[in-house]
């Protein structure tokens, strides 16, 4: 800030923890929030569609459509949310057992294979929803690419997240100091944190 300029700047190294405090605020929302909202309503939706349906014997118009898109929004977006807290299930067995640099260099190599099967997904996702784009949903009449348009949107999320992950193995495997932080056990909560 001593080039006589107002506020911050790009570089400026007090900008950097603010930004990411709401970058994180904003995946916290959008891969946790946002889908526990949407299960939400899926739930709601089946609920007032069963009434409507067996209690007034008149269902209720595209709710069917309506729960599918919040659906797949909710599995899809929590599926990053998952990805970014490296929460998805592993089975590390063998890799526990091995030395640090051999147990980071496994973990990159997991790492890439995972990159680049998200990546290929990305790029088929793109695809679809370009082939799809002008057909819609029968009742609602909405164009399928809202519901499409979850997966390239989600894989991207996950290819930044596992990009993110990466990191701390690539250095464990030059350095060959590696300790992994078991990210689960760091977010869950027994019944004695409750009580």
């Amino acid at each position: 800030m001593g080039d006589g300029r107002r506020g911050p700047h790009k570089g400026d190294i007090a900008t950097r923890p603010m930004l990411i405090r709401l970058w994180d605020t904003v995946l916290r929302v959008l891969e946790h929030d946002l889908p526990a909202v949407l299960f939400l309503a899926v739930g709601l939706g089946v609920f007032a569609d069963a009434i409507g349906r067996y209690a007034f014997n008149h269902p209720l118009a595209g709710m069917a459509e309506v729960v599918m898109v919040a659906f797949v929004w909710a599995v899809f977006l929590a599926a990053a949310g998952e990805t970014r807290r490296d929460e998805h299930v592993a089975i590390d067995v063998l890799t526990v057992r091995l030395p640090p640099r051999a147990r980071a260099i496994t973990q990159v190599v997991a790492y890439l294979i995972t990159l680049v099967t998200l990546t290929s997904l990305l790029w088929l996702s793109i695809d679809y929803l370009m082939n799809t784009r002008f057909t819609s949903l029968t009742y609602t009449g909405l164009s399928r690419s809202y519901v499409y348009l979850a997966l390239p949107t989600t894989l991207a999320l996950m290819v930044g997240h596992v990009s993110a992950l990466i990191v701390e193995p690539l250095k464990g495997a030059y350095t060959g100091v590696y300790a992994p932080v078991d990210r689960a056990a760091l977010t869950s909560l027994s019944i004695s944190d409750l009580v």
